[in-house]
Parts: C-alpha cells; sequence; structure tokens
C-alpha cells in the first residue's frame, strides 16, 4: 500500500471488502513476512502487498475501491 491510501491505519473488518465486492485478502506481504488469512483485526501498512481471492469481477471491484480517491489509494494487487 501506498502511504498516501485511504486504507493504511485501517483495519480489515473496516475496509469489509467481502460484503463490499465480493473479494477476500487471502494473505499480506509485509516486508520479509507474510499475513496469511488475516483476521478481521489486522491493521493495513504502508508498504503491505495485499492479495485477494475471488470472481474477476470481484477483484476488479476490489482494486477499484482499494483505488477510490479520497478513499483508499492505488494498492499494490496480487492476483
Amino acid at each position: 500500500m501506498r502511504p498516501e491510501s485511504g486504507a493504511v491505519g485501517k483495519p480489515l473488518a473496516e475496509i469489509d471488502l467481502p460484503t463490499n465486492t465480493g473479494a477476500v485478502i487471502v494473505a499480506i506481504v509485509r516486508g520479509d513476512s507474510n499475513v496469511v488469512v488475516p483476521n478481521p483485526d489486522e491493521v493495513i501498512r504502508e508498504g503491505d502487498l495485499i492479495e485477494l481471492a475471488g470472481s474477476s469481477e470481484s477483484v476488479a471491484a476490489a482494486a477499484r475501491l482499494l483505488n477510490a480517491p479520497g478513499c483508499i489509494a492505488e494498492p499494490m494487487v496480487s492476483v
């Protein structure tokens, strides 16, 4: 995640991609470590690489949500 991302500092429960898009975050790559199957309380940090799972449409919707101006800026999304 870029420093200007609105998702940085927010827990996954607040972002709520499954409800809003149908996509789920299956892992977060964070520096030299991974958070596999993150829990809803996991907070997005600057530099996180978010790995998504879902249909093509739901992953695209999640990317749009994560890219929404003024909400959550451009993530690094792995499909």
